[in-house]
């Protein structure tokens, strides 16, 4: 018997013959796992996985006691693409770190060495009663019928109905539209926010986000890669709906916002750029700003706000230098879009916007946290709320503010009461957590009428790859993976001076940022700074025997030695970012902003004056110090594109060597100084290449072919035969959590 799978392809014909408001709960120890709602509690306290993780532990679960080899498990867990052995070692992994289990005396997950694994204990299967499965609940069962289940036989994933808007297609749109404004028109109870119960959208397996309700709350919009591009599906939240596809054009459509009178959805063409209007029940779309992305609607449906840039990645959320414009709607047409906010003021991206409920104002994330602007533009953006922030959602009653951000080393979400002022919004209430959701990030938040939290719980898997390089650059063989087993982020490569041993920095959760190395001579990795928690790895200094990096608190620059010595304390860097080393080991080069554009600036260790290398009015930022430190690489801003440029390191004029539309990213250079080494994303896929700087030769090394997978940082041993990059795939499940209303039934729809 397998594992249900999540996708409709596979769909499991084992059906457990139970009442409907009956599911299973699976029990050993102090662990039930709950998998119709996907949730995993230890001490009734919510334990959060991957969600490969998680079908892992119940694969093994529902086959537990028998031996499941790797390409059953590969297969069964897996079978939307092709996986090595190192993705399974690695859930393996994270799976007994999460449970607390030893490889070498497995009390959970026994590894029978070359073949695959067993799942070892007894396992108790019980009743769960109206999607309760917490501690105290109304979940235990008496046995006879229904009640313990042989093992294997689980109860398939929860389905969900079209819902209001797909549903009345055959009425008509007319109709749709008549409907929908009733529906609109009803009161609807202020939400007191508290965690009722969570429940899974999304069934297809890769990346699924980006959400947003329908007017009358019964049906979300959302983005899936299950074709092999973004596309925008519908479902309904009423029971037994099926996904329907809005998009079919392979263009990456994201970021579709529902109007408020049922009409429309606009979104975000990334391969074609700017903002597409469609019908909400599907059909033709049409182009109504050739730029801009994170479409908003205010609540009277008059306007729309957009960011200015398009979307670069899936793990950010707003390009630097993006800013937000506002456009009046009518007839379905944008008119007269104009500026709301500056571009570096504040710092870094504006977006993705939100309009409070009366319309007078626009939340967003920016630098440093939640920021407000009046939607007239009459005034200059407020700091509303202090700390990490990645998107902003707001109650429809204009009572409420939420929020996802990163906070001692967990991704969480926030909220908190909005106080009305005379001119607006005059700040917050007191902040509470409403989630802790690990090293899960919720993204792209939305909050319908009825109370209910939509988002995206996104995961990223992140490994080191290898590949072996000739002499003229180009690839032998292909990437290889040195820490399979490794959790975590790896990030921010620098090769050692002597091409030795790769730095990167590491991220879990639960921890803070370390410094690692991994020999290659040996394979074998360790900590650089044991104990440290930095904020930034920025290199290494001349001779290997120190790091340069970035501390937390205070943003300070250091030279952190390797033999355990005192970091010494280098200039304040509360205003600089990206700094890299020149050769020398006394200077470095920075990008800073001024005069609210992002510039690159040098500077000496050893204090003094910053001189300003640029004076671009559209920005240059993230340089990278050739070998002999005359010549940066940078990134120039050129509307929707990050094109990479040349610039001398004593300043002057940036000059262009890519001009093809998408991202180049920077990060290293050849040995030898002749080609500069970039992550670049094209046809919206993102790969690894390298630029010839004299001859203007191109070199693809990777064949990256998904649109949720990305590549990072680059670098280039001294050797030259080796250049190491962090390859990351974004997974992500769309989730639904009532925020319940005092006194109403937890779960209650």
């Amino acid at each position: 018997m397998l594992f249900p799978p999540l996708n409709n392809r596979g769909r499991s014909r084992v059906r457990m013959e139970v009442p409907a408001a009956m599911r299973a709960l699976y029990r050993f120890d102090d662990v039930i796992l709950d998998l119709e709602a996907f949730r995993l509690t230890r001490s009734g306290q919510p334990v959060h996985l991957e969600p490969k993780v998680l079908e892992l532990l119940g694969y093994l679960v529902s086959n537990r006691g028998r031996l499941v080899e790797k390409p059953e498990l590969q297969a069964a867990i897996w079978s939307d693409t092709v996986v090595s052995d190192s993705a399974l070692t690695r859930a393996v992994a994270q799976l007994r770190k999460a449970l607390e289990d030893d490889a070498r005396e497995a009390r959970y997950v026994e590894t029978v060495p070359t073949r695959g694994y067993r799942f070892k204990p007894e396992v108790s299967v019980t009743e769960g009663r109206n999607g309760s499965s917490g501690p105290g609940a109304d979940e235990e069962s008496s046995g006879g019928p229904g009640g313990d289940v042989p093992a294997g036989r689980l109860l398939p994933p929860r389905r969900f109905s079209p819902g209001v808007l797909v549903a009345v297609t055959g009425v008509g749109l007319v109709a749709a539209i008549a409907l929908i404004a009733r529906l609109v028109s009803a009161p609807a109870a202020p939400p007191a926010p508290r965690e009722a119960f969570r429940t899974l959208i999304s069934t297809t397996r890769g990346f699924s986000g980006f959400p947003t309700f329908s007017p009358d709350g019964g049906t979300l919009a959302f983005v899936s890669d299950r074709s092999g591009r973004f596309e925008v599906l519908a479902r309904g939240l009423a029971p037994g709906s099926r996904e329907v596809a809005l998009t079919a054009d392979g263009q990456d459509n994201v970021q579709p916002a529902w109007s408020p009178d049922g009409r429309y959805i606009a979104y975000h063409s990334v391969l074609r750029g700017g903002l597409w209007l469609m019908p909400a029940l599907g059909g033709t779309a049409r182009q109504i700003s050739e730029f801009g992305s994170a479409p908003a609607w205010s609540p009277d449906g008059t306007k729309l706000a957009f960011s200015s840039l398009g979307l670069a990645a899936l793990d950010g959320i707003a390009q630097f230098g993006s800013c937000l414009w506002i456009a009046d709607m009518a007839g379905g047409e944008l008119l007269r879009p104009r500026r709301l906010t500056d571009p570096g003021r504040p710092a870094s991206g504006h977006g993705p916007p939100v309009f409070s409920a009366d319309g007078q104002e626009v939340f967003f994330v920016s630098d440093g946290g939640v920021w407000t602007v009046r939607s007239g533009g009459s005034e200059p953006p407020r700091h509303l709320v202090a700390g990490s922030a990645m998107e902003v959602a707001v109650a429809p009653d204009g009572r409420a503010l939420y929020w996802s951000g990163w906070e001692k080393n967990n991704w969480r979400v926030w909220q908190a009461a909005l106080r009305p002022g005379a001119a607006g919004i005059a700040g917050t209430g007191p902040v509470s957590e409403l989630l802790n959701t690990g090293d899960q990030a919720a993204r792209h938040l939305t909050v319908s009428r009825e109370g209910r939290l939509a988002f995206g719980l996104v995961s990223l898997v992140s490994d080191i790859a290898l590949l072996s390089v000739g002499r003229d650059g180009s690839p032998s063989g292909a990437p290889r993976e040195p820490l399979p087993d490794a959790s975590g982020r790896k990030r921010l490569l620098h090769f050692s001076r002597d091409g030795q041993t790769l730095g990167f920095a590491r991220s879990q959760a639960g921890q803070g940022l370390e410094i690692w190395g991994l020999d290659l001579r040996t394979g074998s990795a360790r900590a650089l700074l044991p104990g440290a928690d930095v904020g930034y790895f920025n290199g290494w200094f001349p001779g290997d025997e120190a790091l340069f990096v970035t501390s937390r608190r205070p943003k300070a620059l250091l030279r952190a030695p390797l033999d355990g010595g005192r970091a010494e304390s280098l200039p304040p860097a509360e205003a600089i970012g990206w700094p890299r080393l020149l050769p020398s080991g006394r200077e470095f080069v920075y990008q800073a902003v001024t005069n609210g554009t992002l510039n690159v600036h040098r500077m000496r260790l050893d204090g003094g004056d910053a001189r300003p290398l640029t004076d671009d009015p559209q920005g240059v930022g993230w340089p990278v110090p050739s070998p002999d430190g005359r010549t940066l690489a940078v990134e120039a801003f050129r509307g929707n594109d990050a094109q990479l440029g040349l610039l001398s390191a004593e300043g002057g004029v940036t000059r262009l060597v890519t001009r093809v539309p998408g991202q180049h990213w920077g990060h290293d250079w050849s040995p030898d100084g002749k080609k500069v080494l970039f992550a670049g994303r094209r046809d919206g896929l993102w790969n690894v290449y390298w630029i010839d700087v004299a001859t203007g030769e191109e070199r693809r090394l990777t064949d990256e072919g998904r649109v949720r997978d990305a590549v990072r940082t680059p670098t280039w041993s001294a050797r030259g035969d080796t250049i190491a990059y962090e390859r990351l795939q974004a997974e992500s499940a769309v989730w639904v959590l009532d925020l319940a209303v005092p006194g109403a039934r937890a779960g209650a729809p």
